[in-house]
């Protein structure tokens, strides 16, 4: 049975409405409530995105949610889902840095064909609190062991810098994952 990227051929566009440009998107399904979600350094989060139908964009967002005494960087990534897990790297976005609450957002210009993605975020100096969903994936990633611990997303060690070609997956565990926004271009 093919998982996640193995057989794009299978994929269901109708389980989406279609792109509409200039609207943002968000990365996990409407809940109820949101949580603020601490996300170290040394590590790389990574936050899966679901594209029913080609489509360009030209914005990442997330939400910092706790003020910063110092400029933080975060960088972020877009990599293909193979398998399940994180696979190679589509684009660098490279950093942006901040020390206000809010939505940040940083341009791109990328185009994905049908597919899961997954969204990496990395986080220097310090760690940093962003907005995140409430919701389990277990049912679609998989846990390690059966548990009711929710999550949303995966997180690795990976040093602070630019990313790899080929996801980072050492002490791959499951994790919170921060919601993400990309904007239909």
């Amino acid at each position: 049975m093919p998982l996640f990227n193995d057989n794009t051929t299978s994929l269901i566009s109708s389980s989406h409405p279609g792109f509409v440009v200039g609207r943002y998107y968000a990365s996990t399904s409407f809940t109820p409530s949101s949580s603020l979600t601490y996300f170290g350094t040394g590590y790389v989060f990574y936050a899966y995105f679901f594209v029913s139908f080609a489509q360009s964009f030209d914005a990442l967002v997330f939400q910092n949610s706790k003020s910063l005494s110092s400029a933080q960087e975060v960088r972020l990534a877009i990599y293909t889902v193979e398998s399940g897990l994180p696979s190679k790297l589509v684009t660098d976005l490279g950093k942006i840095i901040f020390t206000s609450v809010g939505f940040k957002q940083i341009s791109c210009s990328v185009y994905l064909r049908p597919g899961w993605y997954a969204v990496a975020l990395q986080t220097s100096p310090n760690s940093v609190v962003l907005a995140s969903s409430i919701i389990n994936l277990s049912n679609l990633l998989g846990q390690i062991n059966p548990s009711v611990y929710s999550f949303s997303g995966f997180k690795a060690n990976l040093t602070y810098g630019t990313f790899p070609s080929v996801a980072s997956q050492a002490n791959l565990t499951e994790a919170d994952a921060p919601t993400i926004w990309l904007k239909a271009s």
